[in-house]
């Protein structure tokens, strides 16, 4: 993907936040501008965590996004989960080769998943949620993929944090 192409889609992105008239409407206008704009990644959701344990799926751009992410949050093992707990972000090529969730591997491969990102969605010291990246296509991250699905990430915190503000009711 080039510069021009790149500007182009966080223009769109830009926009589509401030056009979104709901935070749900935010969040899917996140997801899918980010499918359409992250090379190798056709398939992106945001995961949403309330209290310390429970996670749900908030925008996705399709129903692979949804299964999979059912199958990490019931397994408790997957890329979205160790990006929440551990570790923020994660590029994981040649998925069905990776020995560290060896029971959502399978299930993902299933779906035919080649390659993951997955991103810790947070301001300060607080974690909103996950931006998942799902490639069907390649085992490999193409170039620039990483850099402009981070740019994404970014966005989605904005987004994210602005949604639950707007969905907190204010404290008198």
């Amino acid at each position: 993907m080039d510069k021009s192409s790149v500007i182009r889609a966080l223009r769109e992105a830009a926009r589509a936040l401030h056009e979104s008239s709901t935070p749900d409407d935010t969040l899917q206008a996140i997801v899918a501008a980010g499918g359409a704009s992250v090379p190798g990644f056709q398939h992106v959701g945001i995961s949403v965590v309330h209290g310390r344990e429970r996670i749900e799926s908030k925008a996705v751009t399709g129903r692979l996004v949804w299964e999979l992410d059912e199958v990490q949050y019931a397994l408790m093992e997957g890329p979205c989960v160790d990006s929440l707990r551990t570790v923020s972000t994660l590029a994981v090529e040649h998925l069905r080769h990776d020995h560290r969730w060896p029971r959502y591997v399978p299930a993902a491969v299933g779906h035919g998943v080649l390659s993951q990102l997955a991103f810790r969605l947070h301001a300060d010291d607080d974690t909103f949620g996950c931006l998942n990246f799902y490639g069907t296509e390649s085992e490999t991250l193409q170039s620039g993929a990483m850099e402009i699905a981070e740019l994404f990430a970014a966005q989605a915190t904005i987004a994210l944090a602005r949604a639950i503000e707007k969905d907190t009711p204010a404290q008198p």
